[in-house]
């Protein structure tokens, strides 16, 4: 990766090693259960969950799918943590700035990885469909792929905001077709 990459936060001298799973699956040949409890999920400090996060938004930023992928296996929250952009939006977001970036594949892995496409976010509890279809500046309109791979990944156009609006509404607000 090139100086300053979400790659560089990793150090690819040693291989990356995940944390623990969460869940102790049994030892048998086909490893169902052999009576063992299952052990409960081992839960981040907030200085910890906060650097992840940083790290999965560096990765998603820098089109970094490997460092995003060991953010995410770290350990990284699919909607954003406390405050944060849920990663969906942020990928969704580098569709609209670099229509010929790796946008696509980032929202495919993160998907893959249990990101929600209708999840919702902000005070108006909108979808990313709902922000992007809404942008306004500096793009004049979402690429029609974004909003295409957004439908195939499962994103919804009837969800509503706390308006009763859809991202049709949205899209039409901003003077959009879609």
């Amino acid at each position: 990766g090139e100086k300053g990459s979400a790659g560089a936060l990793l150090d690819r001298s040693t291989p990356f090693a995940p944390p623990p799973p969460a869940r102790r699956l049994g030892t048998g040949e086909n490893d169902v259960g052999d009576g063992e409890q299952d052990k409960p999920a081992r839960r981040l400090a907030p200085a910890e969950e906060r650097a992840l996060q940083k790290c999965l938004s560096v990765a998603i930023e820098a089109e970094d799918i490997i460092a995003m992928q060991a953010a995410l296996a770290a350990g990284a929250r699919l909607d954003g943590g406390e405050g944060g952009v849920p990663p969906l939006l942020a990928a969704a977001i580098l569709g609209l700035q670099r229509p010929d970036g790796r946008w696509a594949t980032l929202m495919q892995r993160l998907v893959a990885a249990g990101a929600d496409p209708d999840q919702v976010s902000g005070a108006q509890q909108e979808t990313v469909l709902h922000r992007i279809l809404g942008a306004r500046r500096p793009w004049r309109a979402p690429p029609d792929a974004l909003v295409d791979q957004l439908v195939r990944l499962g994103a919804d156009l009837c969800v509503q905001d706390v308006n009763g609006a859809t991202p049709v509404h949205a899209a039409a607000r901003s003077g959009h077709s879609t």
